[in-house]
């Protein structure tokens, strides 16, 4: 099956759908002449994030148990990676849901296909994080303005981890495990999950994924600003198949996401304390490790489109 949108075509209705949604998942069916086609692009920054989802789809593309999406092609625009691919039959989980709670029954598959994720991928060679190596620190316990520390290695993602626990909790506080060196899905999302007609489930975005801690999906998961009824029933089916931290370093994690929340949401210290200095913030307990309330706080924008 043939895209027969230019690169031009697809990238004008990226451009568009951003103007319009700025702040939504930058997932999107490509229209032509006005009519859904059978392709969806996933577009991100920085460019790098996009090709290491590439190669993560490319990786399971040669599995016979695992559903992922082709590759039809990967454009650059900017600041963003453009990535094409057939669009999977189904729904997403959030289609499913409907506005209502994730139920037991899809909570646990979730668990079951990311354990078998876990179980399908082996080592790479010299122990990289990624199929390519060179992965970009991202998301869930990072200042942003320090996300361009690259690691090449489980050990480098190891030692990374160890530095950020010891700013958070000091040089004194045992760690959970830091080098399972497992493979970790990283975007637990019911925007990033599809439930197909065989009733299996797909998982179309690792952009974020990466070979981590035993942990790292569910502190991600916990630290979310997914709506509970999808947050709740899927933390409670991870700790059923034991894919979360042992219980005795819960706090070592609670420290962890307080640093996280005065200093992960800003580009460095001054702009903290600029900021800080002219709103308040709330850690909220409604969950194990819920995140921050930053409903005062200005957005940084995203880079545009070239």
């Amino acid at each position: 099956m043939n895209c027969l949108l230019t690169d031009e075509d697809i990238k004008k209705q990226c451009k568009i759908h951003i103007k319009k949604h700025p702040m939504l998942d930058k997932i999107l069916v490509l229209k032509h002449n006005g009519q859904d086609t059978n392709f969806v692009v996933t577009f991100s920054w920085p460019y790098g994030a996009i090709v290491q989802h590439r190669a993560w789809l490319d990786f399971f593309s040669e599995s016979k148990t695992i559903t992922v999406p082709r590759v039809v092609r990967l454009l650059e625009d900017g600041f963003y990676g453009i990535l094409v691919t057939e669009k999977l039959g189904g729904q997403t989980l959030r289609q499913v849901m409907n506005g209502t709670p994730l139920s037991d029954e899809h909570a646990d598959l979730i668990a079951d296909t990311l354990q078998e994720l876990r179980e399908s991928v082996r080592p790479f060679e010299n122990n990289k994080v990624t199929p390519l190596g060179q992965w970009t620190v991202q998301g869930h316990m990072f200042p942003e303005g320090e996300t361009a520390r690259v690691v090449d290695t489980v050990d480098e993602m190891s030692s990374f981890l160890t530095e950020r626990f010891q700013r958070a909790v000091g040089n004194e506080v045992p760690l959970p495990p830091l080098e399972d060196g497992v493979f970790s899905y990283g975007n637990l999302s019911p925007d990033s999950i599809k439930l197909l007609s065989n009733g299996q489930l797909a998982f179309v975005d690792f952009s974020q994924s990466c070979m981590g801690p035993r942990w790292w999906d569910w502190y991600a998961l916990a630290i979310s600003c997914e709506d509970e009824g999808f947050v709740d029933p899927l933390l409670s089916a991870l700790r059923r198949k034991g894919l979360i931290v042992d219980e005795e370093f819960g706090g070592v994690m609670d420290d962890l996401h307080s640093w996280y929340a005065l200093y992960g949401t800003v580009a460095d210290i001054q702009e903290r304390d600029a900021i800080f200095s002219k709103t308040s913030h709330v850690i909220t307990r409604s969950r194990p490790h819920s995140p921050v309330s930053m409903d005062n706080l200005p957005m940084l924008p995203h880079p545009p489109l070239a």
